[in-house]
């Protein structure tokens, strides 16, 4: 019979728990984070009169019991068993982008500064430019940036200890200044942005939500963005806020509550148009 070596249970290998000791973890009590995610997940179990739960997704693993590695791994094989930062890779990749790059080698310095700064990884590759920017979803090739060009992106950014970091931008690179369709799709999502994140109070209902947030006008809505909001935590997750005339088909209701985290979406391009600009904030 194969005896299996868990490396974690062996005296000799006190370093294996260095995770806790990295830098973005001074100051921050991560037995009570683990302890304070798992009461809530038996709390729920409770509620639900759940006497025994297995959990496959690597996301939920790691929420219950704070297992990090290998997560991607873990994703494909099934066992049972933060935000600044981001913006600080983001502004590197912004400060990378020139003329003749591609979008991979782009993405690329994203990536790799996620994982400089020991977030997980990137759930995506969604950046794009010029026409590859609509319809979006359309994620990195060896497409070469062209000057004068936008360059949308969206973070996917499994960060420190877990926690979803997803957020987008819009740039545009020069040399010369954007021209008036770019500077009116840039403005109009974030004037869209900007209009849900004030409206948003706790103790609202997602059909409140719906029936108050910004109505997409009409050339840019049939390539909007399939969500007005969502929840993040560890990934994108509920609650999922619909657009008002996607509500009666898709949405339900709910409510907004306190200590939510949620992202606020924009997508804005014509249908058959060249370009795109798509914001998120939260």
């Amino acid at each position: 019979m194969a005896i299996l070596d868990w490396h974690g249970e062996r005296s000799d290998l006190s370093g294996i728990q260095l995770l806790d000791h990295a830098p973005e973890s001074l100051n921050v009590d991560l037995g009570a984070v683990r302890r304070y995610r798992l009461g809530r997940v038996r709390a729920e179990m409770q509620k639900r009169d759940i006497g025994a739960l297995i959990i496959s997704d690597p996301v939920n693993i790691r929420y219950a019991c704070g297992a990090r590695n290998m997560q991607i791994f873990c994703a494909r094989n099934t066992p049972p068993r933060y935000l600044r930062a981001t913006e600080v890779v983001v502004g590197k990749l912004r400060d990378a982008i020139r003329p003749g790059i591609t979008e991979n080698e782009l993405w690329s310095v994203l990536h790799q500064s996620v994982i400089a700064q020991n977030g997980d990884y990137c759930e995506t590759r969604l950046l794009s430019s010029d026409q590859c920017t609509n319809p979006w979803f359309q994620e990195t090739a060896s497409n070469i940036i062209g000057e004068n060009e936008l360059i949308a992106l969206d973070t996917d950014v499994v960060g420190c200890h877990g926690y979803y970091s997803d957020f987008s931008r819009t740039f545009h690179f020069g040399p010369g200044k954007p021209t008036e369709q770019q500077r009116t799709l840039y403005k109009v999502a974030y004037e869209q942005v900007r209009n849900n994140l004030d409206i948003i109070r706790p103790g609202m209902s997602f059909r409140e939500y719906s029936e108050k947030a910004w109505n997409i006008p009409e050339k840019y809505h049939a390539n909007r963005y399939y969500l007005s909001a969502h929840g993040v935590g560890m990934t994108g997750e509920y609650p999922y806020l619909y657009h008002h005339a996607d509500y009666l088909d898709a949405g339900y209701d709910g409510d907004i509550l306190p200590g939510m985290t949620l992202c606020v979406e924009s997508y804005i391009c014509e249908q058959g148009g060249a370009k795109a600009s798509s914001w998120r904030s939260r």
